[in-house]
């Protein structure tokens, strides 16, 4: 099991191998304050290696309107991290990488597979990326979201999946596309 933290004084990683008797520390890139961070795995193919993903919303002042984010990837049960999409901007001063917009905020990451996941992003929607977390494009559909609505994301499966604009909606997909 995985425990993350996060917040305005900073945060951590931590593993454990034996049902929570001991826990170990791991490298956290996201351990600088942030508003938002969240840890996401989908099941490894037999065989592979747990490819974990990490995202990073920074801590903005009142009134701006994006956040910026970085996207991280570990193939080694988050012993190692590789930077994969940053808009900039950040607490850590990661130079833009990938494609990941800059508007809203951090809400829900959910992945599918080990190349596929999805990201809530409040006020925005849903991005969904399908290159491993370098390049993230808005998911149509969903229409218009208030700017201070939070959008979570989760599956069931590698196609069965759902999306809530708090408040408001519902929506579902059966096949991870629409």
């Amino acid at each position: 099991a995985y425990v993350l933290s996060y917040g305005a004084t900073g945060g951590g990683l931590a593993y454990t191998a034996n049902d929570g008797r001991t826990w170990r520390s791991l490298a956290d890139p996201c351990s600088a304050p942030y508003a938002r961070v969240d840890l996401a795995a989908p099941p490894p193919p037999p065989g592979d290696a747990t490819g974990m993903w990490l995202i990073c919303g920074a801590i903005t002042r009142a009134g701006e309107e994006g956040q910026p984010k970085l996207v991280y990837r570990s193939y080694d049960g988050g012993k190692h991290w590789m930077l994969v999409a940053s808009t900039g901007f950040t607490p850590v001063e990661a130079a833009p990488v990938g494609e990941i917009p800059l508007s809203g905020w951090v809400s829900q990451l959910a992945t599918i597979t080990p190349t596929i996941a999805w990201l809530g992003i409040r006020g925005v929607g849903i991005i969904v990326t399908r290159d491993s977390g370098r390049t993230w494009q808005l998911v149509s559909g969903m229409g218009r979201v208030e700017p201070d609505t939070e959008v979570g994301v989760t599956f069931n499966s590698t196609t069965l999946g759902w999306a809530i604009v708090f408040r408001r909606a519902v929506w579902r997909t059966a096949d991870a596309v629409r």
